[in-house]
């Protein structure tokens, strides 16, 4: 399947609007210079295409909807503001519709039979960045290819539409899914986060209101007042540092896809990895600053991935709290069970009998591993917990020499990403995923006999 954009933002005519009421996808190149009378007979796409050839330069949007569209594809459509997903149907078919109606909207190329649904999460806040950087130029219509795009707008069509079309389509937690789902605000923002963690630099909020093609926004050094310039573009696009070298200050580029030529002239440029910003958004220490709409987007990633998960037993890395008291670590440990207090305490009910508990140390990683025994939760006071059967638990707890798996060891076993800034370090992990930590956490243990 392909999934589409269709700009209805056209000199002339509401074509959005037409669209939806009449349950088509449609465009100009209506042949209004024509006589009705000649307009009335074109029944096929050569009739059509024999007036076209003689007074439009350029109908390739008009030429990608009759001939490479298939059932099952998905168009995008947005209308002030407002963002709309519409599956082909098997019974969906090129038409030129020459009615008064058509012409007037300039909307005559149409596909008939085409499902449109809108949600509130399909608004200008919470469309992925994949789907609204899309509109920003480009055909009247064409494909967005870009990674994500197809698994996202299946999913959301699906959940829309109340129906299962696109079953067997997943998305997963992956660096590439990450910034296809992010908008160039949030990529911004996450530069920005990144930048005040790491040098603890600080945004000047009104240089963001300043239209300017050279930087998104200033911030500055609280240290000595220096000020730092940033440059975000997601996409295949190449920049170029010679045009950033009169500017007084650091400029720090964040590129997704694309290169920045003649970065190594100025010492004063630098590089903002993708991968390391992507790794501090999921990390614990970007718990309380990152900004709620990447945390959005992490979320969907994070529940698609759970929803994935076909296996008889979960494991959950579970947070031992030890931010909420510096004795809840050892004694869930000596008590043998997994505990939550206040305001966590509803992640006990993530488990069931014999899903696999990964017990995280915050600064460590995980440091043991048990199995739960029941399906009973059990209250006492402010604490909720279930009963865990040791699989591997250290002999003696000490906090100081006790061995663990580090969230480094974590992805590159498992080849995979999790999101660590939450009590539950998600996504689940498979049984097979579970075995692979048993064995290592026992590997570690014995070695350090």
């Amino acid at each position: 399947m392909s999934v589409w954009r269709l700009q209805t933002r056209t000199g002339s005519g509401h074509i959005c609007e037409y669209c939806l009421n009449n349950s088509v996808a449609a465009m100009g190149w209506s042949l209004r210079d024509i006589s009705e009378a000649e307009r009335n007979n074109i029944k096929t796409f050569a009739e059509f295409s024999s007036y076209a050839e003689l007074f439009y330069e350029n109908f390739d949007s008009v030429k990608r909807l009759e001939s490479d569209v298939r059932p099952g594809d998905l168009i995008w459509m947005r209308y002030n503001g407002i963002y709309y997903i519409g599956r082909v149907d098997e019974s969906s078919k090129w038409v030129f519709n020459s009615s008064k109606e058509a012409t007037e909207a300039d909307a005559s190329n149409q596909l008939t039979n085409i499902k449109w649904q809108h949600h509130e999460i399909s608004d200008e806040d919470t469309v992925p960045g994949v789907i609204a950087t899309a509109f920003i130029k480009g055909s009247t219509f064409q494909r967005i290819n870009k990674s994500g795009a197809m698994e996202y707008s299946a999913l959301l069509y699906d959940r829309l539409d109340k129906t299962e079309y696109y079953s067997d389509i997943k998305l997963e937690l992956s660096e590439a899914n990450f910034y296809s789902l992010l908008s160039p605000e949030d990529s911004e923002d996450l530069l920005c986060l990144w930048l005040y963690h790491k040098y603890r630099y600080i945004v000047i909020p009104s240089t963001n209101k300043i239209a300017t093609q050279l930087y998104e926004c200033v911030l500055v050094d609280p240290k000595d007042g220096k000020h730092i310039y940033v440059q975000v573009k997601k996409g295949n696009i190449e920049l170029d540092a010679d045009v950033y070298k009169d500017l007084n200050g650091e400029v720090w580029f964040l590129n997704t896809e694309g290169a920045i030529k003649n970065i190594n002239k100025y010492d004063n440029m630098h590089i903002a990895n993708p991968t390391e910003l992507y790794e501090f958004a999921l990390s614990e220490d970007s718990k309380n600053i990152m900004s709620e709409s990447i945390k959005l987007w992490t979320s969907f990633l994070i529940m698609q991935s759970n929803e994935n998960l076909k296996t008889k037993f979960k494991g959950i890395m579970f947070d031992t709290n030890k931010s909420f008291s510096e004795t809840s670590e050892k004694y869930m440990l000596e008590n043998s069970r997994v505990s939550a207090w206040g305001n966590a305490q509803k992640y006990i009910h993530s488990f069931n009998k014999g899903d696999y508990v990964f017990f995280y140390s915050k600064s460590k990683g995980i440091i043991a591993i048990g199995k739960i025994k029941s399906d009973k939760t059990f209250e006492s006071g402010n604490e909720s917990y279930r009963e865990v059967e040791p699989i591997v638990f250290p002999e003696n707890y000490d906090e100081q020499s006790m061995a663990y798996i580090s969230p480094r060891e974590i992805k590159d076993e498992l080849h995979k990403s999790f999101y660590f800034a939450s009590t539950i370090k998600s996504p689940f992990l498979s049984e097979d995923d579970s075995k692979i930590l048993i064995a290592l956490l026992k590997e570690k243990i014995n070695n350090q006999k």
